[in-house]
Parts: structure tokens; C-alpha cells; sequence
């Protein structure tokens, strides 16, 4: 009866509804309804945001013109076939210099330079915040970063930034060195914190470049003293944003610790130490090796020892006021809610490296297009399994990926946590109910002549190398495990069937690289780490990337990174090593990074 009415009156009895993902569906079930959605601008737009899993709020106020809308959904499908073809290249090499253990570059300032963008002046195509989340990561580029508030010099650790909070966040720490006096048996030091060791954190604002404290928060100071202390071996691990929450991962010389701030009233919200009593749980019996936030209450954490009892993905909230809260957790201020088994590992006792990453929480790069990722739903997360073992003489070094969507971690999240009405140890939901059907893994076999992999991260991938849905990363297809291939790997896969949108290659005699759609189950045999060969199938498109700098006459020394409109490659280059210890004169042109920009 309703697909009898003539299009303009169907359009107006549809308009009122919720679309998205869901009326895609039910367009798709009739083909006079299909045809009426996809010639109609108002309704393709938000269904095709949807399906890039974007968000457009000037469009949902419905003060955009039919002409703006046409426009802004043509844009939207020209982005789209960018990103899978990979069509539009720009080279730019931008030679950066990076400090050593010495500080030997007094003309350097990397928040001047870098950050706030003095060296990239007329550069349209770098985006400052993108470089400065970047070279951070050259493992052995040692940036110092000094910013002088109220008139003191001062020098940091670690730094992160929220551009859409206009927020700048710098942590220093505070690691008193080796005590004049020391006990004759250091079996007996009993790593009471003495001396004040730990870190302060400064909430300033980006746009003043540092100088103004935050007017968000009461307290742009946040202070933290160890309960413990070691000198030998204290370390900040990592500094993260999210949303109103500052997490703080931290290892003290004697203990890991997780602190996590309200920044906007400046109290904390979690202090704790991950250990087998704290946890309470038979499946953490190892120092916690990392951390990450699913959301602004919930987060995840690893441990790195793996054995056949002990493997399972640790899920937290902040949130202690529902029903099922042990006495352990109402003290700390957290809810243990959930873990998530790991395949079964082929030995009783396993050790591996456990990584958790996921793309930025807010945009870090200024857009032209009115529209944006939907930062609370189009994630993905990626864990990284290392583990070597020694093998004729050699040391086989290997890490496997097992990627995941944000959407499919809270789907199962919700589903067991509402189940929880009592104190109870946290639900263990099975390998086979959450992983093959939700997850695909990779591997990447590190050649066994680098010694230094552990040491520098060659061949690994750095921070920014997952943006929204997608990864760029240099691994083996898991269709043949063939040879490495440094790749765009993106797990939106939910505009398949669409006809693709043709965009001509803006430079001269560049083919593209076409997108490849993988959906078919792929199996990872690997006997010597796990119990049984590993079949996962989330289905994702991989485009290759031409000239990666992570294996062409590099070493491997080097890394990758997203945002939302480029591609970004870096080499390293470093002086002899030999010749600097011999005393020879460095040329500065030997001690840089070049960066190679990339937009699509």
C-alpha cells in the first residue's frame, strides 16, 4: 500500500525516520524502494555516511540545500574510491633532523618545530599534529621535549593531545636516581618511596602553544607519587586521552601501575597494580603489559605471559555502581567485567610480548569535508602477539596481528554484562563464540639476522598506524602467507556490493592499486605456538602500498601512519656508529628522518 503513493509523497512519509544501516536493509528488500532511495539524495547521503560509518551534524539539522547535499554525497563517494584504490599520490620528502642521547641539536625545538608547525611553513600537505604524533616513534630518535611554563624550563616525558578539546596535555616525571647509600645485600631494599618519585602532569591549552592552563579544569596540575620505587629501571610506558579520562601507564621499578584521571574535575578515578591477588583471577598471574580504552569508562589490558589456563583479554570499567561489585573492586574503583580466551597455545608454558592498539579518539587532522569518522563506533582494534624461539642456531622472531572491530568488543561486553547481578568472578567468554567469525589474524615473520628488533622495532609498527577502520601495516597475505606486502588494510567492509565510483589518478602515469575484497575464511598453522590451526574471516579490503620504507634498501628501519587524508612513510638515517665512536664529525644531513607524505 505505502510503495503504491507516488515518489515525492513516499519520500515525505520517509523522511521522518530513522535512517541509516537499517533502512539500507529494508531498501534493499524492494526494488522500487531502492530505486526511490538512491535517486534521492536526502536519503543516500545518510545511508552512505552510515555505511563509511561518518557522521555529517550540520545535514542531521536539516538546514543543508538540496544543491549542498548533492554535493557533499558526491564528495562522500569520491573519498571513498580514494581510499580504495589508493589513486591520488603526492610525494614530499621533508628532512628532519632527531636528537641523540646527547642533545646535540641546541636549534631544535620539536614542540616549535614540529608540533606548531614553524618548520613546515607553505608544506599544505603535512599536518603538524600527524608528524608530531609520529616521529616520536623512531626508536632510536630521541626526542627531548622541553616547553617553558611560567617562566621554567621545563622538560618532559611524555605528551598527548586532544585538538577538538583544544587540550595539550605534558607529563614529566620525576625518577631520583641511584641513593649515595645502598644496603650490602639488595635483597634486603624494601623499595619504599622515599624520596618522591613520580610525575606531574600539565593540562595547557594547544592554541596558546602550552602557556595557558586548561580553563576546562580547576586543577591543570595533576601529581602523583609512586607507593614503591626503584631506581633502576622506572619508566612512563604510555600517556592517552579519552574523552574526559587521562590514563597513565606506568612502571615504578618494582610494580606496573594504571592511574586514570577525570581531567575535567582532576579526581582520580582508578590507582591500581596489576597482580594475581589484586585481579583475583586465576587467568592474570604476570605483570600487566598493556593497556588501552574501549570507551571513556571501559578499558582493556594484557599481560605478557600466556599458558594453557593463563589466556584471556582482560575488559575494566570504571563504572562500580551496578549490581555484582566485589569488596576488591568497590575499593579500587573498578569492575573486572569480562575476559576474552586467546587461542589454546601448543605448550603448557608460553611467553609473548601482548600489545593492544587502536586508532585516535578525536580527529587529528583539519578537514575540509563537512562530514567525520563516527569516533564511538567506526574502530577497530588490533592486538599484537610477539613470540620467538631459538631454532638452529637462530632466533625466529614472529608476530601475530588478530584485528577486531570497536562494534563487535561492545557487542559482547553488553551481552555478558547484563547477565552479572552478584560477585562473581568475571565471565570467560570461549575462542570459538567471539573470535574466528569476528576477528582476522596475519603474521609477520622478522627476519632472524636483527638482533635489535625488541630493542628498536623494526619491522613493527608505530602508533599511528591505525586510523578509524583501518591499518597499514606490512604482513603476510593469510590467503597463501605469501611474502610481505605493506598494505591498507580497512574492516569496513559494509559498502561491498556497491559499483565503485570511478576517480582519475591525479599524478601523471601513476597506476593505482586496486582494493582487493577478502571474505573468505583465512587459517593460520602455526604448531610451534598454538594448539590448532587458527581460522578467523572478518571480511576487509587490502590495497598494497608502492615504495613502503620499511623494507626497501631501509633495513626495515622505519614506519607507517594514518589520518583521515594521507599516508605517511618514514626513513630513518643514521651516521656510522663506528666513525662517531672513533670520533669522527657527524654530517646533521646523515642524522635525519625523512618523511615522505602520501594524500589520496
Amino acid at each position: 500500500m505505502l510503495l503504491e503513493l507516488p515518489p515525492e509523497l513516499l519520500v515525505m512519509v520517509l523522511r521522518p525516520l530513522s535512517l541509516g544501516r537499517d533502512f539500507a536493509h529494508i531498501a534493499m528488500t524492494c526494488r522500487k524502494l531502492h530505486r526511490l532511495v538512491m535517486e534521492t539524495p536526502e536519503f543516500r547521503y545518510v545511508i552512505e555516511l552510515a555505511v563509511d560509518g561518518l557522521c555529517d551534524q550540520s545535514s542531521e539539522s536539516g538546514t543543508v540545500g538540496l544543491d549542498e547535499l548533492q554535493g557533499r554525497l558526491q564528495s562522500l563517494l569520491e573519498l571513498r574510491a580514494r581510499w580504495r584504490s589508493l589513486s591520488f599520490r603526492s610525494h614530499e620528502a621533508l628532512t628532519l633532523p632527531f636528537q641523540d642521547f646527547h642533545d646535540n641539536l641546541p636549534d631544535f625545538d620539536f614542540f616549535r618545530d614540529i608540533l606548531f608547525g614553524a618548520g613546515f611553513d607553505g608544506k599544505e600537505t603535512v599536518n603538524p599534529l600527524a608528524m608530531a604524533a609520529l616521529l616520536p616513534q623512531i626508536p632510536t630518535a630521541r626526542y627531548r621535549y622541553r616547553l617553558n611554563i611560567e617562566g621554567e624550563d621545563v622538560r618532559f616525558d611524555k605528551f598527548a593531545i586532544d585538538a577538538s578539546r583544544d587540550l595539550f596535555v605534558l607529563l614529566k616525571p620525576n625518577f631520583p636516581g641511584m641513593p649515595e647509600v645502598l644496603p650490602d645485600d639488595l635483597d634486603d631494599w624494601d623499595f619504599a618511596n622515599t624520596d618522591g618519585a613520580g610525575f606531574t602532569i600539565h593540562l595547557q591549552t594547544l592554541s596558546s602553544r602550552g602557556q595557558v592552563p586548561h580553563p576546562a579544569c580547576p586543577n591543570s596540575v595533576l601529581r602523583y607519587e609512586f607507593p614503591t620505587y626503584y631506581w633502576d629501571g622506572p619508566s612512563i610506558w604510555s600517556l592517552t586521552i579519552m574523552e574526559s579520562s587521562i590514563g597513565v601507564l606506568s612502571y615504578d621499578g618494582h610494580t606496573e601501575c594504571l592511574a586514570i584521571w577525570d581531567w575535567i574535575n582532576g579526581e582520580m578515578l582508578v590507582l591500581t597494580f596489576f597482580t594475581v591477588q589484586d585481579m583475583n583471577s586465576e587467568d592474570v598471574s604476570c605483570p600487566l603489559q598493556d593497556f588501552c580504552f574501549l570507551t571513556g569508562t571501559e578499558f582493556i589490558v594484557t599481560s605478557d605471559f600466556l599458558s594453557t589456563q593463563e589466556s584471556c583479554l582482560h575488559i575494566f570499567t570504571t563504572d562500580v555502581s551496578v549490581p555484582g561489585v566485589t569488596d576488591w573492586e568497590q575499593e579500587l574503583g573498578i569492575r573486572h567485567v569480562l575476559r576474552l580466551e586467546f587461542p589454546k597455545v601448543a605448550r603448557h608454558y608460553v611467553y609473548m610480548v601482548l600489545k593492544i592498539y587502536t586508532g585516535p579518539f578525536v580527529p587529528t587532522c583539519r578537514s575540509s569535508a563537512p562530514f567525520s569518522i563516527d569516533w564511538q563506533q567506526s574502530r577497530i582494534f588490533a592486538l599484537r602477539m610477539y613470540v620467538s624461539r631459538r631454532v638452529a642456531g637462530q632466533q625466529e622472531k614472529t608476530n601475530y596481528y588478530l584485528f577486531i572491530p570497536f562494534r563487535d568488543l561492545v557487542t559482547i561486553l553488553k551481552q555478558y554484562e547484563s547477565d552479572i547481578t552478584e560477585p562473581r568472578e568475571p565471565p570467560v567468554v570461549p575462542w570459538q563464540e567471539w573470535g574466528p567469525e569476528r576477528t582476522r589474524m596475519f603474521t609477520q615473520q622478522m627476519p632472524p639476522e636483527d638482533r635489535f628488533h625488541m630493542w628498536r622495532s623494526t619491522y613493527e609498527t608505530s602508533q599511528g598506524w591505525i586510523y578509524g577502520t583501518r591499518a597499514v601495516c606490512t604482513v603476510a597475505d593469510p590467503r597463501t602467507q605469501g611474502p610481505f606486502t605493506t598494505q591498507v588494510l580497512d574492516f569496513n567492509t559494509r559498502d561491498r556490493g556497491h559499483f565503485p565510483l570511478h576517480v582519475p589518478s591525479a599524478a601523471e602515469g601513476y597506476v593505482p592499486a586496486v582494493a582487493a575484497l577478502v571474505t573468505e575464511p583465512t587459517t593460520i598453522y602455526s604448531p610451534e605456538f598454538f594448539a590448532e590451526p587458527i581460522t578467523t574471516r572478518l571480511p576487509y579490503y587490502t590495497v598494497p602500498v608502492r615504495d613502503s620504507p620499511l623494507f626497501a634498501d631501509n633495513n626495515g628501519v622505519g614506519a607507517m601512519m594514518l589520518d583521515g587524508e594521507r599516508l605517511y612513510g618514514m626513513r630513518e638515517h643514521r651516521p656510522n656508529i663506528v666513525g662517531v665512536a672513533l670520533g669522527d664529525m657527524v654530517d646533521p644531513r646523515e642524522n635525519t628522518v625523512e618523511v615522505d607524505v602520501f594524500s589520496f
